[in-house]
């Protein structure tokens, strides 16, 4: 699959896979490509896509939020240290103050996945990506 870095208003062909990055763009709204990302996954939906996502890609996205939120509460900007020690130490507050963009993830791809978008997890392994569509706490 070939990459292309996507502008709006141009067709974008099948299948089309999703990284991290736009992942996280599109679930906080404070991100400068908040915009461009909504509209993008706006424009998969209308023309039928088929969208690919990984399971590196959602942890990644996971990841990526809980650092965000975590400079968010400690007002540290987004360049600063960040380690699973950090997490853990911070975890409860990232939760109670951001944990409904970590469920946001979940409920998405679920949510898609039972409308019947045109979504796989490569690679292709349908019990891997049914595990992780079904993991996250309601």
């Amino acid at each position: 699959m070939p990459y292309s870095e996507w502008r709006p208003g141009v067709a974008v062909s099948s299948p089309v896979y999703l990284d991290s990055g736009v992942i996280i763009a599109a679930f906080v709204r404070l991100d400068v490509r908040y915009k461009k990302a909504a509209r993008l996954l706006g424009e998969l939906l209308a023309a039928q896509v088929h969208i690919l996502i990984s399971t590196l890609t959602l942890s990644e996205s996971l990841w990526g939020l809980a650092k965000l939120s975590y400079c968010e509460i400690h007002k540290h900007p987004s360049g600063v240290h960040w380690s699973p020690d950090i997490y853990r130490r911070n975890h409860a507050d990232i939760f109670e103050k951001h944990g409904q963009r970590m469920n946001a993830i979940h409920d998405w791809i679920r949510d898609w996945v039972q409308a019947g978008i045109n979504m796989d997890v490569v690679p292709v392994e349908t019990a891997d990506f049914r595990m992780v569509t079904g993991a996250a706490p309601e």
